[in-house]
C-alpha cells in the first residue's frame, strides 16, 4: 500500500490526517488505530505529511501533477483540490495529465 492508498483507506475509515505547525503527522481518533495501522503510518509518513500538507493555491486550474507524489494526478480549480487519481506509476499519471491537458483545451 502506498501513502495515498493509505490515507484514502484511514479517512474512509473515519480518521483525521493533519499536520501539526511543528511538522508533525496527527491521525485521529490515534486510539482506534491496529498495530498495523501504526506501522504503515510509520513506514509513509513523510509522504503522508507531503500529501496532508500540499498547497494547491500556487498551481493553474485543470488537470496537473501532485507536487507531493507523481504517481498522483491531481485537479485544481481556484487553487482547490477537487479530485484525484492514484497511478501505479509516474509515467502513467504523466500520461493521463498530458491527456486531459489536452481534451479540456480542445473544442
Amino acid at each position: 500500500m502506498n501513502a495515498f492508498a493509505l490515507a484514502t483507506d484511514l479517512t474512509e475509515r473515519g480518521f483525521d490526517l493533519t499536520r501539526t505547525p511543528d511538522g508533525r503527522l496527527i491521525v485521529r481518533p490515534a486510539s482506534l488505530l491496529t498495530e498495523g495501522d501504526r506501522q504503515a503510518v510509520a513506514q509513509h509518513r513523510d509522504a503522508l505529511l507531503r500529501l496532508v500538507s500540499s498547497d494547491y493555491s500556487d498551481m493553474t486550474d485543470g488537470w496537473q501533477l501532485c507536487p507531493a507524489l507523481p504517481s498522483r494526478a491531481v485537479h485544481i480549480i481556484g487553487g482547490r483540490l477537487t479530485e484525484s487519481i492514484c497511478f501505479a506509476y509516474p509515467a502513467h499519471a504523466a500520461a493521463f495529465v498530458g491527456t486531459a491537458t489536452l481534451s479540456e483545451t480542445t473544442p
